[in-house]
């Protein structure tokens, strides 16, 4: 399975100036293999020690705190999500993130399927309360990021969106707008009450309806930049990921 960076990099890859900005609940050093012009990380809790490189800037602080005074004149082609796991507070950087998105961007939200019921909870004490009692060595927590991907569904017609099906994880937008038909508006109050079951079934079947793409090793941009329709794929680059969603042009 592919990991995260692994994914952000098929993406860096579709740009001559690579720019990249990493919204984080904490860092330690992950992105620092990322190969781009320009990387800036976001964290509230950053590990002493942690490893930086010169072409990183490494922010200690929360991203309301960012997109407010510090990075709300900066633009970014790739842009990843891996915030605090709630939908409140990943809906907020989505929307901050959207004015620091360059024209051709693309934005990927990390963890919108959750691994189990226990790691789909948005309440983190309670998850680690129930992890002590229960001795679980479990330490994932993706919270319920999941709801976002129904909003931007139902809600965000201007913008394309798919998810990478090799690892299930993430789901990546971009401004290209979507048909009328491909919007299936939910109740926001019913979307806010889904629960872990609800949408497990739901994602699994979006997974299903829409298709696989296996990238066959193409690495120039012109291939993500073909029109494609629902029942159609987008290619990724040459590391084999897959996407499966509502999308248009890639551009």
């Amino acid at each position: 399975m592919q990991t995260l960076a692994e994914v952000t990099q098929v993406f860096l890859n579709m740009y001559e100036n690579k720019t990249y900005l990493e919204i984080n609940r904490y860092y330690d050093g992950s992105s620092s293999s990322l190969d781009a012009h320009k990387k800036v990380v976001v964290a509230q809790d950053v590990q002493p020690g942690t490893p930086t490189q010169n072409d990183m800037q490494l922010h200690a602080a929360s991203s309301d705190e960012y997109f407010y005074s510090i990075g709300k004149e900066e633009r970014f082609n790739v842009i990843l999500l891996d915030g605090v796991h709630t939908f409140e507070q990943t809906y907020r950087d989505l929307q901050n993130a959207l004015l620091c998105l360059e024209d051709g961007g693309v934005i990927i939200i990390d963890d919108i399927m959750p691994n189990s019921y226990l790691a789909s909870l948005p309440d983190i004490n309670l998850v680690a309360r129930i992890r002590k009692q229960s001795q679980s060595e479990d330490q994932s927590w993706m919270g319920d990021v999941y709801k976002l991907a129904f909003l931007i569904e139902g809600y965000f017609q201007q913008f394309s969106f798919a998810a990478v099906r090799e690892t299930g994880r993430q789901l990546v937008m971009w401004r290209a707008p979507r048909r009328a038909a491909s919007m299936r508006p939910m109740r926001l109050e019913h979307i806010c009450r889904l629960g872990y079951a609800d949408a497990l079934a739901r994602l699994i079947h979006r997974a299903v309806v829409c298709g696989v793409f296996w990238a066959d090793g193409a690495r120039d941009r012109a291939s993500v930049l073909t029109r494609v329709d629902l029942d159609r794929s987008v290619s990724t680059g040459g590391t084999g990921a897959g996407l499966w969603g509502h999308h248009g042009p890639l551009v």
